[in-house]
């Protein structure tokens, strides 16, 4: 069996600020809007962001829709590959989003966590050199192995 497609749902406090959120930092593009601007906690706003669907619903407590909660671990991350770094970080924080790990650089790869607004983590990662798997399979094996010296001593 195929899957022709994937949509990850998201409880936001506003589908219609997190659709434009997502628009403005990274590029989403929108897709059907159900927005009722006379009702509470109805709206959806579809959008795809790195050829992942997104389907944005409103918070509702007669559904027990809730977003996460500013501050508490989540046990989702969303982990985006983009050609700047920087420029992405910018426009995350200028549209409200919290730095949660400023930019490092690790096997090749340009990083920084940011959280959104609605309370979702978005790992960002800038490809600055290529590693090969078996470069990394050997660091991952040796952090590991001094990892579980650490815990021995």
């Amino acid at each position: 069996m195929a899957i022709d497609k994937l949509t990850l749902n998201m409880v936001v406090s506003s589908a219609m600020t997190a659709m434009e959120f997502y628009e403005k930092v990274f590029d989403g593009v929108r897709g059907d809007v159900f927005h009722f601007p006379d009702r509470m906690g109805v709206d959806e706003a579809n959008i795809m962001v790195g050829g992942l669907d997104l389907r944005l619903m409103d918070e509702n407590k007669d559904y027990d829709c809730y977003p996460p909660k500013k501050g508490e671990p989540d046990s989702i991350w969303l982990q985006l590959e983009v050609g700047n770094l920087d420029a992405t970080l910018e426009k995350a924080k200028a549209n409200g989003a919290d730095i949660i790990q400023e930019p490092a650089e690790f096997m090749g790869v340009k990083h920084a966590i940011i959280m959104d607004p609605f309370g979702y983590t978005w790992t960002i990662n800038q490809v600055i050199r290529e590693i090969s798997f078996e470069e990394q399979y050997r660091f991952y094996e040796q952090h590991h192995v001094e990892m579980d010296n650490k815990k021995e001593e």
